[in-house]
């Protein structure tokens, strides 16, 4: 939900995807939320988008890839960046995921991740992303 008075809420979309809807948004995990607003998720590839329940019956269960999404308040859409994060991806593991935010100098954000799979030790993981501008 969203809010610019704290008084009217309105849903935020679902991610601009193949498959998705008002009850499917995309989204597999809310990361963060930036000083200016913005709101930091994983989700569906861009794409190929979310699979139809048919398609998920029949094929075996997929392995998530990890699609960085950015609700921006101020264009009320969604971004995301160009590529997923280079992680190996295990199917089951979208809260392994534990973040921070860094703002420099310049106004700068980054975006720090760090994977904290315990299935799966030998395939964690940290990034640091700079996010863009709003």
């Amino acid at each position: 939900m969203q809010s610019n008075d704290g008084r009217r809420w309105t849903a935020l979309p679902p991610l601009s995807v193949p498959g998705t809807s008002a009850t499917h948004l995309g989204i597999s995990q809310v990361l963060d939320v930036t000083n200016d607003g913005r709101l930091l998720a994983f989700g569906a590839d861009p794409k190929t988008g979310l699979a139809s329940q048919s398609q998920a019956d029949q094929n075996a269960p997929p392995t998530p890839a990890f699609w960085l999404w950015i609700w921006n308040p101020r264009l009320t859409r969604w971004q995301v960046f160009p590529n997923p994060l280079a992680h190996p991806a295990h199917a089951g593991c979208g809260l392994c995921w534990s973040t921070s935010l860094s703002v420099g100098a310049a106004h700068t954000t980054y975006l720090y991740i760090y994977n904290q799979d315990t299935l799966y030790p030998t395939s964690q993981s940290f990034f640091s992303i700079r996010l863009p501008a709003m």
